[in-house]
């Protein structure tokens, strides 16, 4: 709870959450949080792949490119989030984009 709490309270609503009941909250952090470490140009995910995660960028970047343009670069730093439409939305959405490490 002590580390994964922060994280999950970037998110604005789990952070109203924890507020009005942190005993309900703070389970999260041991059930629904998973440290993934990546490498550099690696991919979290290909366009078209279901989704139903959403990652939470602690340290580094990412750069996230949509499959449609993909000479479109959209730079994803720490407190930032990815792929939270299609877990909260629950309409069983595939990925459109895909993000890649970059350096730290």
């Amino acid at each position: 709870q002590e580390v994964g709490m922060p994280i999950l309270e970037t998110h604005g609503m789990i952070r109203h959450a924890a507020l009005i009941n942190y005993g309900e909250v703070a389970p999260l952090c041991a059930h629904a949080l998973k440290e993934l470490s990546v490498v550099y140009r690696e991919e979290l995910f290909q366009a078209g792949a279901k989704g139903d995660l959403m990652y939470f960028v602690r340290d580094g970047k990412l750069h996230y490119s949509w499959e449609v343009t993909p000479h479109l670069i959209e730079e994803v730093v720490p407190e930032m989030r990815v792929s939270e439409a299609a877990l909260w939305l629950n309409l069983g959405l595939s990925h459109i984009g895909r993000p890649g490490t970059e350096g730290i």
